[in-house]
């Protein structure tokens, strides 16, 4: 409890199980409260003054939770109670003994440097005019923005090459679907390809002399990129 006045409070730490449940946890208070628990919002009466609120998560007892409580309170008597029961747990205000503080490490925090994953097809972007229409016997172009799986755009210098040695393997081929002018020269047209750092993209280009229309096929280590082939 605090005495008569403003009150606004946050409580942060860990708090950490004494068994493996489903523990349901009550917050008594008569103001404003929100708790999360390892960020997601459980209990939510910053609308509402007052009450009883309840909420059911599935805790484990090896792990620290982020415990984040937020109260509230504009005038009168402030109060707030927060209690946890689960089966074999007796209902009980929680306890001084589960919950902890988290204090860095000397040295903490860390500055660490999180790189691209490999280039993932699926999630590689492609754009440019080369893409869509173009003269017989002039160089058409576009531009591939390579990808790892979540979505991180992939720039830099080491982008060509992996840890292991290898790099992105790119194959693009645009092959003449249907024509009807009798153009003459190849059919399947081999694409290639510059790497532009200071803009983490692949410049491709290819020559199609034929008109018509074109399956444009772009692939990254065998796999379609999203969109391929494109029409």
């Amino acid at each position: 409890e605090t005495g008569a006045d403003v009150v606004s409070v946050q409580w942060e730490g860990r708090l950490k199980v004494p068994t493996d449940e489903v523990y349901t946890i009550h917050v008594e208070t008569d103001g404003h409260v929100r708790l999360f628990i390892d960020g997601v919002l459980h209990i939510d009466g910053w609308d509402r003054p007052g009450g009883k609120s309840r909420a059911e998560v599935d805790l484990v007892s090896t792990t620290y939770y982020q415990f984040h409580l937020e109260y509230r309170h504009v005038t009168g008597n402030a109060f707030i109670k927060v209690e946890y029961e689960a089966a074999g747990v007796l209902r009980q205000v929680i306890p001084p003994s589960v919950l902890y503080y988290v204090e860095d490490i000397d040295g903490s925090p860390y500055d660490v440097q999180v790189y691209t994953g490999p280039t993932d097809a699926a999630s590689s972007d492609a754009f440019g005019m080369g893409l869509v229409k173009g003269v017989a016997g002039d160089v058409m172009n576009f531009f591939l923005m390579p990808r790892d799986v979540n979505r991180n755009h992939r720039k830099g210098a080491t982008i060509l090459v992996y840890e292991d040695g290898g790099g992105d393997d790119l194959v693009v081929e645009a092959s003449v679907a249907a024509s009807t002018s009798g153009g003459v020269g190849v059919r399947d047209v081999p694409g290639a390809f510059t790497w532009l750092d200071n803009d983490g993209l692949y410049n491709v280009t290819y020559t199609p002399t034929i008109s018509g229309t074109y399956n444009l096929n772009v692939q990254i280590d065998g796999a379609h990129i999203k969109g391929s082939p494109f029409p």
